[in-house]
């Protein structure tokens, strides 16, 4: 008889303590995303402030985004087509650096303007 219940207690404390340690995991995990959350969102106001006022607003602003990208997947579509927009913007003035380096290395490609195109 005792030994049956020294089995049930076992198998309390046991369920006691899975449980706690679910509960400590949930908080530690929650605590994270709480805590990202609350600085992703405060870099995103900064930056946002920022493109109004002096200082590096956008990169200020993609910092936060980047954050809080580690935890949401909306945040990552968003900081995903940041990047491509930010590949295309790098594309094309590329381009333009290279066609304004051929008229300068030309003169004779050159508008009248010296500049380059029909002027």
């Amino acid at each position: 008889m005792w030994e049956n219940r020294t089995a049930m207690a076992r198998a309390g404390i046991a369920r006691i303590k899975d449980g706690f340690i679910s509960f400590i995991s949930f908080v530690a995990k929650s605590g994270r995303r709480i805590g990202v959350t609350a600085a992703g969102a405060a870099l995103v106001v900064a930056g946002a402030v920022m493109l109004v006022t002096p200082g590096p607003g956008t990169l200020v602003l993609l910092a936060g985004i980047a954050l809080l990208a580690t935890e949401y997947l909306w945040a990552r579509r968003l900081l995903e087509k940041v990047r491509e927009k930010a590949g295309e913007v790098r594309e094309a003035v590329r381009g333009r650096e290279d066609s304004r380096r051929k008229a300068a290395s030309h003169p004779e490609a050159a508008g009248p303007d010296g500049k380059g195109g029909d002027g």
